[in-house]
């Protein structure tokens, strides 16, 4: 008797990044890409950036409190 054929392996698909490592690359990709230019507007839209960084990282609600 033959044993049965092993069970197909499904394809290995590579982890999706978290919306908090998403957030934290955009963050990162902004500032180096204002050097030392800062307007209000940019200041406003990174504070805008790490706001939802916050609200979807898996920081303790206790650091959150900080903001």
């Amino acid at each position: 008797m033959t044993p049965p054929a092993p069970a197909p392996v499904p394809p290995q698909v590579p982890p999706m990044e978290s919306a908090a490592d998403a957030i934290n690359h955009a963050i990162r990709a902004f500032v180096s890409s204002r050097g030392n230019r800062w307007s209000a507007e940019d200041r406003h839209h990174l504070a805008q950036l790490y706001d939802a960084w916050v609200a979807c990282s898996p920081a303790p609600a206790a650091r959150r409190a900080d903001r």
